[in-house]
C-alpha cells in the first residue's frame, strides 16, 4: 500500500491515520472532522474538501512519484510526534507544572 485513503466524513481522530503513517503511508482524507489541525498538505499528506480533490491529488501523485516518498517519509514523523512515549513524556510535564506552581 503506498497510499491510504480515507473517504469519511465523520470522524474524529481517527487512529488508522497514524497507525499507516508509521508504517509510511501518508493519508488523503477529508478536512471536515479537523485532519488540518495534524495533517500539513502535501507535506505528511493530504488534506481535501471534495471527492473532485482527492481525485486530482491521485492523478498528481501518480504522474509525480517523488512527491509520494517525500511525504511518506514525513508521515513517518508525524507518526512519531502521536508515539505514546511522546504524549506520555508531555503530560508528565504539564503535571509537574501543575505541582510546582
Amino acid at each position: 500500500c503506498d497510499l491510504h485513503i480515507l473517504p469519511s466524513k465523520s470522524e474524529g481522530f481517527p487512529k488508522v491515520t497514524l497507525e499507516t503513517a508509521a508504517a509510511g503511508i501518508p493519508s488523503l482524507v477529508y478536512s471536515d472532522y479537523g485532519a488540518d489541525e495534524w495533517i500539513k498538505h502535501n507535506h505528511n499528506g493530504w488534506v481535501v474538501n471534495s471527492i473532485d480533490d482527492m481525485i486530482e491529488i491521485i492523478k498528481n501523485l501518480i504522474n509525480n512519484p517523488e512527491l509520494l516518498i517525500l511525504t511518506s517519509n514525513n508521515a513517518k514523523k508525524l507518526a512519531k510526534k502521536f508515539d505514546w512515549k511522546n504524549i506520555i513524556k508531555h503530560w508528565e510535564e504539564e503535571i509537574i507544572k501543575l505541582y510546582y506552581k
